[in-house]
């Protein structure tokens, strides 16, 4: 809902991230044009994660909540090693959200990290759960398999089993990349998402949050059930280390999206709100490499007309297709409702009785928004955090109402952070015997 405090203000639900890795904003910029050719996630971050510090984790992901809150959004689903380390940077931050530690028992640095073994995750994930105190500031947990390649059959039934009789959300990544789906094929003879129902992952009555699927195919699909399985989609991620989903065969399945950004270091900012546009538009991307479009290309001069009405027919049938996700309706849930309605007793993302007090003052006479004719779709489509006038989380005011931004940079809280997440990055790429790419 928005309500309006006057002529000049809105009052809306602070945004939701669905996917984060907040301490991996330390990576930013550290990819260069090559990183993506290949797996970036074994070939280039896990070898640079195995160097990580608890305390480095706790200062990337303060910078992480920082950049979030900045750009509007008060919840966040993180994913990531060195649970205790995250929920302080929450706490230190004012940040509010369901904290999953990062679940490894195949590969993956989560079998180097001390104290981050899969067994060591899921104690902590446990404690972390039954912690009152944390859930009344807004932190929760969720159990966080990393995914089908990195974790063993054995491991996923012992988490659906935990799931059910915890009532802990699932959030892991799906079906990502080639060699995940190969992997599943070649160990279990079944695609990932199959992999998850034999061991009875889909079974389990706690919902699920499904990152990515990528390699997901239509008979994959029928295995969810659209009440309790949400499908993480972060579209400018997507682009960069995979390519855009299809997700409106995910819509007409029946399955709710949650828009996240993944990790700074490959989208490159944690503004969940800007996703929408890609959200919005995404599907039209196949015009460009359709059959019609390549009959356009390689038509003579005197055929270039009808080719081309031929390519603006396959336009309007994708955006017929995708015309859902060009209204407020169904955009606005995917970062509000869906992902922040998903745990069972940490919940935000609405303006409710029971949820948390998340909330976002948006300056309505700013320029990004006017003249702000219909404010749900300027929620959708505009650059909100450049409007922001205040923020409430979990009924805290976060900055100076009137002085957001500029209230919060310029604090010493954040200078402190900032000058400790300085240091720790270059003591980081010290040990990790990494140069950042020259500008």
């Amino acid at each position: 809902g928005v309500a309006l405090l006057g002529d000049d203000e809105m009052l809306v639900p602070a945004f939701v991230n669905g996917h984060t890795h907040l301490a991996m904003g330390a990576l930013r910029g550290i990819t260069g044009s090559g990183s993506f050719d290949g797996n970036v996630v074994e070939d280039l971050f896990f070898k640079l994660e195995v160097s990580l510090e608890e305390e480095d984790v706790r200062a990337f992901v303060r910078m992480g909540c920082w950049e979030s809150l900045l750009a509007g959004v008060g919840f966040c689903w993180e994913h990531y090693y060195f649970a205790d380390a995250i929920v302080q940077a929450f706490l230190d931050t004012g940040m509010t959200g369901i904290v999953a530690p990062t679940l490894q028992d195949l590969s993956g640095p989560g079998l180097v990290l001390p104290g981050c073994g899969a067994q060591d995750a899921i104690r902590d994930t446990l404690k972390i759960h039954h912690d009152s105190s944390l859930a009344a500031r807004g932190v929760g947990a969720a159990l966080g398999a990393h995914a089908t390649d990195t974790v063993s059959a054995e491991l996923w039934k012992q988490l659906g089993e935990t799931a059910g009789s915890e009532t802990l959300p699932i959030h892991a990544h799906l079906a990502q990349s080639l060699e995940e789906l190969e992997r599943a094929v070649e160990r279990h003879g079944v695609s990932p998402l199959q992999l998850l129902a034999d061991q009875g992952v889909l079974d389990a009555s706690a919902p699920c949050l499904l990152v990515h699927s990528m390699y997901v195919t239509s008979a994959d699909l029928k295995l969810l059930d659209p009440a309790r399985h949400v499908l993480g989609l972060c579209p400018a991620s997507a682009v960069q280390f995979g390519f855009p989903c299809d997700y409106p065969t995910w819509h007409e399945a029946g399955l709710k999206i949650a828009l996240g950004t993944d990790a700074a270091c490959s989208n490159d900012n944690m503004n969940v709100q800007q996703e929408l546009r890609l959200l919005a538009g995404g599907a039209l991307f196949a015009v460009r490499d359709s059959a019609q479009h390549a009959a356009f290309a390689a038509a003579a001069p005197s055929d270039a007309v009808p080719k081309a009405r031929a390519v603006n027919e396959r336009r309007a049938q994708l955006l017929e297709r995708s015309k859902d996700f060009n209204v407020p309706a169904t955009l606005l849930p995917s970062v509000l409702s869906i992902p922040g309605k998903l745990h069972p007793t940490v919940r935000a993302g609405a303006i409710e009785e029971g949820l948390l007090a998340n909330l976002l003052v948006i300056d309505a006479s700013h320029p990004a928004l006017w003249p702000n004719h219909d404010p749900l779709r300027s929620l959708c489509f505009s650059d909100i955090s450049a409007a922001a006038a205040g923020m409430l989380v979990a009924g805290k005011w976060v900055g100076e109402r009137g002085n957001f931004q500029r209230s919060i940079l310029q604090s010493k809280l954040y200078q402190a952070h900032r000058a400790e997440a300085d240091s720790r990055f270059q003591a980081l790429i010290k040990r990790a015997g990494l140069v950042p790419q020259a500008k």
